[in-house]
């Protein structure tokens, strides 16, 4: 399935740059954020959106994959190839790690942060980018959940629900506000 991409590129660019000014007092990332890697993100996520073949090169567990190209030596293009897949599954599906057949979120979040952190001491030179990818995964993560979650259905809102309980993200909090609907913990004391 091929995708019309013109102008794509420019809205993913443009929805990345306006959620982190409107959100730079609550993300903090441990690494500048640079305009490489915001390029790097769109360019990303326009190669994984664009095809329908993003799934044939991993299992559902990104541990063992990560573990697999880790003891056989594969070069640093299948760790990045790993370290992508992990970012744009935690971050364009935020609400489907439900199943008991897909593993946890944060083992999807591990595998990417450890893939990305492999590549960046790469022996041959230091990739500062993907440093920053490593340690801003989550909130690179959680910045594509938000453009992800800005489009959602109202079918979707329990799996919102279920998302702002995970992560206390403000934007599930105010998308859900916007709906109708108050969030609320709910204390269990017996």
């Amino acid at each position: 399935m091929k995708i019309e991409m013109t102008g794509f590129r420019e809205f993913l660019q443009g929805e990345l740059v306006e959620i982190m000014e409107k959100r730079k007092d609550q993300i903090q990332p441990v690494e500048d954020v640079h305009q490489e890697e915001l390029a790097y993100l769109v360019g990303m996520l326009t190669r994984f959106i664009d095809t329908s073949h993003f799934l044939q090169h991993y299992t559902n567990s990104p541990l063992y994959d990560l573990t697999l190209r880790q003891n056989s030596g594969a070069p640093k293009t299948a760790l990045t190839g790993l370290g992508d897949f992990c970012l744009f599954r935690t971050g364009f599906f935020p609400l489907g790690f439900k199943t008991k057949r897909t593993a946890p979120r944060k083992n999807f979040i591990l595998a990417g942060q450890k893939a990305y952190w492999l590549v960046s001491e790469s022996q041959n030179q230091t990739l500062e980018m993907f440093r920053s990818l490593a340690f801003n995964f989550l909130i690179f993560s959680n910045l594509i959940s938000e453009i992800r979650l800005r489009y959602m259905s109202d079918q979707e809102l329990m799996d919102l629900y279920d998302f702002w309980l995970e992560t206390d993200s403000e934007f599930a909090e105010e998308a859900l506000r916007k709906k109708g609907v108050v969030p609320q913990r709910f204390s269990h004391s017996i």
